[in-house]
């Protein structure tokens, strides 16, 4: 009989062999689908999002992306490690190399694991930002509160300058105003789609 080999990860385990390692037994993506004959145990990875659950996958050998595959051959995509410091490099010789094992391929859409998660964590950074960019107005505007405290002192009648209801009501009120000035742009940026992040670069 002929088969197909595959690789499958930890969640592909749990789901389907009730976590044992499934090395050496096959199965099929759907009914009448060659099958494919695990050769290989891999540890779970995120695929598609960085923020659901890790799914069940099987990782198919280039070599037997065709017409009889267990998968569409449409689009695949893959992963080249390299020890380069720039692994751009490759661009050209994977748009050469990959045309030439399967005319049918066209390479597009080459991006770096940092690009990746980049895109995946814009939010998160975007909030980092905007914490930071308070945290340091806090912590300036303290400073030049107190570095001033003597001046104001004359200013103010049985009342000090670094009295704690002095400088609270202030410094909520200026918190207050940044919290709304930035949800604005925050919001939108929770909105992004990381995919549309990537093409429009």
């Amino acid at each position: 009989m002929l088969l197909f080999i595959a690789a499958v990860n930890e969640a592909f385990a749990r789901r389907y062999f009730d976590g044992r390692n499934p090395a050496g037994q096959t199965f099929q993506i759907e009914p009448g689908r060659i099958p494919l004959q695990i050769v290989a145990y891999l540890r779970d990875a995120r695929y598609t999002e960085m923020r659901v659950p890790v799914l069940a996958t099987a990782y198919v050998s280039f070599g037997n992306i065709n017409a009889k595959s267990p998968q569409d051959s449409d689009s695949a995509t893959f992963l080249v490690r390299t020890k380069s410091p720039n692994p751009m490099v490759l661009a050209s010789i994977l748009r050469g190399e990959i045309p030439r094992a399967r005319p049918e391929f066209r390479v597009s859409d080459i991006l770096t694991q940092q690009e990746l998660v980049d895109a995946q964590t814009i939010r998160e950074r975007l909030l980092a930002q905007v914490f930071c960019m308070l945290a340091l107005g806090a912590v300036c505007g303290l400073a030049l509160g107190l570095g001033s405290a003597r001046y104001i002192a004359t200013l103010l009648y049985q009342v000090k300058p670094t009295d704690a209801p002095m400088l609270a009501v202030p410094a909520i009120m200026i918190l207050t105003a940044a919290l709304l000035a930035a949800l604005p742009p925050v919001l939108r940026a929770t909105r992004i789609d990381p995919s549309e992040m990537l093409r429009a670069e």
